[in-house]
């Protein structure tokens, strides 16, 4: 993450390391343009997935979660809200008929087996290649300004339309040096881990698709 070399607290000033302004998003859509796979980007994905790992589990111990913006924890609330959005700025603006009841208690349930996940990691909420900076083939996280404590296990890989089209057999390798790098920091269940995986995807993809629906990303 960027540096914060100085800071100026009462004035509310800073001053802080410049990562420049390439993000991995961007050496991929260049790299999409020769035939074949696009090893830079896959290379750039599998070190930010273990960065992740330490960014989460490392730099998450001792975090004063009560500064962070709008909350503090990845919590009930902020589930809601997510799948909210994707009721309203989704499904009714695309028109889709569904059962109001029935999907509100599928949220419910959906609700109250994430809350089951370890979540005393920190959550970093938007992790995308939009989001990673690369410099000097090093990739630097952005843009966590609204993570907060959470289940690891939601933002393990990246959920955005620039990764949609990437290959399954891609992204389960992705997941496997997460978990390895993971592993190597604190102790994981991986049968668990995956039961969660799976729950977590789809509560993200409902922010992903409002997100998409309403012109966001």
């Amino acid at each position: 993450m960027p540096e914060i070399y100085a800071d100026d607290l009462a004035a509310g000033v800073y001053l802080e390391e410049d990562l420049g302004d390439t993000t991995l998003f961007e050496t991929a859509a260049e790299a999409r343009g020769s035939a074949g796979e696009i090893p830079w980007w896959c290379h750039g994905l599998r070190a930010a997935v273990r960065l992740l790992a330490r960014m989460q589990i490392e730099a998450g111990q001792g975090l004063d979660y009560g500064l962070c913006y709008p909350h503090g924890a990845f919590d009930r609330r902020s589930m809601r809200w997510d799948l909210n959005y994707f009721k309203y700025y989704f499904l009714k603006l695309a028109h889709v008929p569904f059962h109001e009841q029935r999907l509100e208690n599928d949220f419910d349930a959906l609700c109250d087996f994430l809350l089951q996940a370890p979540a005393d990691f920190f959550l970093y909420r938007d992790f995308q290649s939009r989001n990673i900076l690369v410099r000097e083939g090093q990739p630097w996280f952005i843009d966590y300004q609204a993570g907060g404590a959470g289940a690891a296990v939601r933002s393990c890989l990246p959920v955005a339309r620039c990764e949609a089209d990437l290959p399954f057999e891609f992204r389960d390798r992705l997941k496997e040096q997460y978990l390895d790098a993971a592993a190597a920091l604190t102790s994981i269940d991986r049968n668990r881990f995956e039961e969660f995986y799976r729950g977590s995807r789809s509560s993200a993809s409902c922010r992903r698709w409002g997100h998409t629906a309403t012109g966001v990303l």
